[in-house]
């Protein structure tokens, strides 16, 4: 897990740069939350990986607000290729018990000791 400093400077620096960029670059995406209190609306930029009916987040930073967001919320939005997605049902689970992932995806895993997990539902 990298350390809570760099998140500070990755919010204030890197995230404006990459916001609207990520939902262009995989491993990247970007998701949509609302906040607890504010219920104003965020986009965080995150390294999402698909599964089938599914996507894995991995948490680089361990638990930050837009997770705590999403939790409350009982979901929110994922944008991959300009396309928006419903989330749903996320779930905190330990990289050990992830499963299957591409190669990329367990070299991220790697780096945290948590990933996110979520149900995503295809736009009709």
């Amino acid at each position: 897990m990298f350390p809570r400093r760099l998140a500070y400077v990755n919010r204030r620096f890197l995230n404006p740069v990459l916001r609207p960029l990520a939902h262009l670059l995989p491993p990247m995406a970007v998701v949509e939350h609302h906040g607890r209190v504010t219920g104003r609306r965020y986009r965080t930029p995150v390294f999402a990986f698909r599964r089938p009916g599914e996507v894995v987040i991995v948490l680089s930073y361990g638990r930050s607000d837009w997770l705590r967001n999403l939790l409350n919320n009982g979901g929110g939005g994922l944008i991959r290729f300009a396309r928006r997605q419903p989330m749903v049902a996320p779930r905190v689970v330990p990289t050990g018990q992830v499963g299957r992932l591409s190669p990329l995806g367990r070299f991220s895993c790697r780096f945290a000791d948590e990933v996110v997990i979520a149900d995503v539902r295809t736009p009709q």
